[in-house]
């Protein structure tokens, strides 16, 4: 169960990319303004990764999972309600991909130490290589997704469809 929900939520993640990416160049046509979300998307790793790890020994695993996940539905939800209704600004996109990278900075450290906990020492290295397989896998074919869903249901389309995705990382 947890592969499939790393697939779900790791689809959406790469969806997410595309989508909101597309989302800034086409309301900014500025590549300095796509550089900020992306600053915004990871800027929390850096100051948050240290701690995320440490709580990640000390927190139920299977909670911060599934927060981080529906802060993902929330994140998608969010922006894709924005653009369908038009209210969308380029701030909301900076603000709420800022609050979602700080939800994420707790989600390797916290999905690496579940895997470690359901297999095992022994099997430990098997099970994170599956788990980064299902994570390089969805990276291939998320971002392939997300290219190909603009145009079919557009930007609002691909957002509602990343938060179903992330809405799929419940069924761990």
């Amino acid at each position: 169960l947890l592969w499939f929900a790393t697939l779900g939520s790791s689809a959406g993640m790469w969806i997410q990319q595309v989508a909101v990416g597309w989302l800034v160049l086409e309301m900014t046509n500025s590549p300095f303004a796509l550089g900020v979300v992306s600053a915004a998307r990871m800027a929390p790793f850096l100051v948050l990764g240290m701690p995320a790890g440490a709580l990640a020994d000390r927190l139920d695993r299977r909670n911060v999972l599934i927060a981080v996940t529906g802060s993902g539905v929330a994140y998608g939800a969010a922006l894709a309600m924005l653009v369908v209704t038009g209210l969308v600004q380029f701030w909301h996109v900076v603000a709420l991909t800022f609050l979602f990278g700080c939800a994420r900075a707790f989600e390797s450290p916290s999905r690496q130490a579940l895997v470690y906990d359901l297999v095992g020492a022994d099997e430990a290295l098997r099970g994170i290589a599956l788990n980064a397989m299902a994570q390089r896998v969805t990276g291939i074919l998320g971002g392939i997704l997300g290219g190909v869903l603009i145009p079919i249901v557009g930007v609002e389309g691909s957002l509602s469809l990343m938060a179903l995705s992330y809405a799929g990382g419940y069924f761990h």
